[in-house]
């Protein structure tokens, strides 16, 4: 096998998924209109197979050491770090793809488009995990970002996903230009993209060039890294570059919504932490106190906006910025290196389950659309349909962070990481905040469970199949990541090990 088609089969899962979005367009052109709804589980096909050769090649070395392999000259990096961010961002797709089964049928919304862009958003993705260059980063983000451009605004019919869609695009491209500048100005100061040898074979890339130049204080490089950070940030929503946020997930379709909320997230900070632990550890006494502040400005912010919200759909918007602000807890205890880093991906995955879990329950209990999103709409929830409420109920105290479930592991492991890291003040505001965040999720559950609704006033909920499997598939996730959590902490701690460059 030449070395081209072996490095062509580490992308194995990233071209099935590029594939099943060409399949999907190409079926759209000879479907005839009322038989596109299928077009649904055929997206579904291809996800299936990428995070089954995802799981399998994460199996495979579980018991053993740990395989890196340098695609195309190490311009990307198949390793268990990318690997197991593929497992959030499938995940994340697969349940927004059952949550849309039936939404993109009832608001007659474009099936090919809708499903292709689906998967083209998750090729991105991927590539941005996997990216240890500047360039191959830029194009991946950018692939990425123009799918979730379009997918914001393809409910044409509303006014608000249209509007949601353009606030999104002008403020990304803003974002992009930051990006690109940041490349330059780093392209610049150390004539290379790369951004580190995972082996330690090589000094010329950024990493390499800044111990060997001695480029700890070049104004060139830390304004590069500023932009950089910058970029990255907005597709984080880390505050102060989280504005498009509450608009545009209000605004879009929910489907959409759930699943920007946990794969474009998740996707943002798998390259957050290549970029840093890679090729900037050598700044790590630089850019460690702007995380800090950001880390306590995202998740005082996020929280606080999210008390006064009435509408759970925004509610949950706000307290996706806190998040954001837990995650970059870890990223700024740089020094716990790999319980950071696995601490990272452990809560991206845990985020998921819970966050997309919670916006299912919005579709439940608005009947397969946008409606019944108010505080006032859950009343008595629980008298009226008890497993929707249960389920809802469960990832309400598992996002607040309650024992025994998925949320209250992850925000351990970031603060397990803070502490090693010696960040006690930072471990003092995540608790605090995490307290804070009590308020507004458990005020959906008393909603549920403490009020009575007249029964004039009694709503009918969905009972689509699709939708009841992503409850159930993201309410399993929650309890057996909260109850049983010990292989998917060995794949974090594994994928911390691989991400870390030798000697560091």
């Amino acid at each position: 096998m030449t070395t081209t088609w072996r490095e062509l089969g580490y992308l194995t899962p990233e071209l099935v998924v590029l594939l099943g979005a060409a399949a999907v367009l190409l079926l759209d052109l000879f479907l005839p209109r009322g038989r596109r709804r299928v077009l649904g589980g055929v997206a579904l096909v291809p996800l299936g197979v990428a995070l089954g050769w995802v799981l399998r090649a994460l199996w495979a070395q579980s018991g053993g050491p740990s395989q890196l392999h340098k695609v195309f000259g190490a311009l990307l990096l198949r390793d268990p770090y990318s690997l197991g961010f593929d497992v959030v961002f499938l995940v994340a797709a697969i349940l927004g793809v059952l949550l849309s089964l039936r939404y993109v049928e009832r608001e007659a919304l474009p099936a090919g488009e809708y499903y292709a862009l689906t998967l083209f958003a998750v090729f991105g993705m991927m590539m941005m995990a996997m990216s240890a260059e500047l360039i191959t980063l830029f194009i991946s983000y950018e692939i990425l970002s123009l799918a979730v451009y379009v997918l914001a605004g393809i409910a044409r019919g509303r006014a608000v996903s249209a509007e949601a869609s353009l606030k999104y695009f002008l403020l990304g491209a803003f974002a992009s230009g930051f990006l690109v500048y940041g490349i330059a100005l780093v392209y610049g100061a150390t004539g290379t993209t790369v951004l580190y040898d995972p082996l330690g074979q090589s000094a010329s890339t950024i990493s390499g060039l800044i111990l060997e130049r001695g480029l700890f204080g070049n104004a060139l490089l830390l304004a590069g890294l500023a932009l950089l950070v910058v970029g990255i940030a907005f597709k984080a929503a880390i505050v102060p570059f989280h504005a498009w946020v509450p608009d545009v997930y209000e605004g879009a379709p929910l489907p959409v919504t759930a699943f920007m909320s946990a794969g474009v997230k998740a996707a943002a900070f798998a390259a957050f932490a290549r970029l840093l632990f890679g090729g900037f550890r050598n700044l790590g006494e630089v850019w460690q106190p702007v995380l800090w502040v950001l880390a306590v400005l995202t998740m005082v912010l996020g929280n606080a906006a999210a008390i006064r919200q009435q509408n759970v759909k925004r509610m949950l918007a706000y307290s996706s910025i806190a998040h954001a602000g837990y995650l970059l807890v870890a990223l700024a205890a740089y020094t716990a290196r790999d319980v950071a880093i696995g601490s990272v991906l452990y809560y991206a995955l845990t985020y998921t389950a819970m966050g997309v879990g919670a916006f299912a329950i919005l579709l439940v209990v608005g009947q397969e659309g946008e409606a019944n999103q108010e505080l006032s709409d859950y009343r008595g929830l629980a008298s009226r349909h008890p497993w929707a409420a249960a389920a809802m109920g469960l990832f309400m105290i598992s996002l607040a962070g309650f024992p025994l479930t998925a949320g209250f592991l992850g925000k351990f492991y970031i603060l397990n990481a803070a502490l090693r890291a010696d960040l006690d003040g930072l471990a003092v505001v995540l608790g605090l905040a995490s307290v804070v965040s009590w308020y507004y999720y458990l005020r959906v559950v008393w909603f549920m469970y403490m009020t009575e609704v007249p029964k004039a006033a009694v709503r009918p909920i969905s009972r689509a199949t699709s939708l009841g499997v992503a409850v159930a598939v993201a309410a399993l996730l929650v309890i057996a990541l909260g109850v049983f959590p010990s292989t998917a902490l060995a794949v974090a701690q594994m994928a911390g090990h691989t991400l870390l460059p030798l000697g560091y």
